[in-house]
């Protein structure tokens, strides 16, 4: 009944399984909040659960056609494919996997000069495996010690880059 009523909408957005968490979710809060009152057999219970997801699909299409969500006008990288569902490169055209060299250099450039803004190789150290994506608690067995004193290292690096950045401007 669901999949349905929800054709031809914006899945991205909502799809049959979204309106079904949502349906028992509100029902089971109306249950817990004594709103129900009549649920003799269980097919009311499913007569119910039909109601309150038709009414979460109405409130969806009505949320998508409001003037300030673009009036059900807004499309999303689906506008890219064409005639024959051939999915044209939308927005990878512009974001491409790789940075251009130019901005590669350039980070790498920022990277260096912060790092030797820092005063001590420990620093160093912790804000470059921060940098490869280690968790503070990696990083604490890495160095060989608790995890709440590379918090503050952590802490530390950040107010010592913040302190150069707002120096810099």
């Amino acid at each position: 009944m669901t999949r349905n009523k929800l054709r031809g909408s914006r899945r991205r957005e909502f799809d049959e399984e979204d309106i079904a968490i949502s349906s028992f979710n509100s029902l089971f809060r109306a249950i817990e909040e004594d709103r129900v009152t009549q649920l003799d057999d269980p097919s009311d219970l499913w007569k119910l659960l039909a109601v309150i997801s038709a009414r979460k699909i109405s409130a969806q299409y009505r949320r998508q056609a409001a003037a300030k969500r673009g009036s059900g006008r807004v499309r999303g990288e689906s506008v890219f494919i064409g005639a024959d569902d051939t999915v044209k490169p939308g927005l990878e055209q512009v974001l491409g996997s790789e940075p251009s060299p130019e901005m590669a250099l350039k980070a790498a450039e920022s990277i260096e000069e912060l790092m030797e803004r820092l005063p001590d190789p420990n620093l160093r150290r912790i804000a470059w495996l921060k940098f490869e994506g280690y968790s503070n608690q990696e990083i604490s067995q890495t160095m060989n010690c608790v995890e709440r004193t590379i918090s503050r290292k952590i802490e530390r690096i950040r107010c010592l880059w913040t302190h150069h950045v707002e120096a810099s401007a």
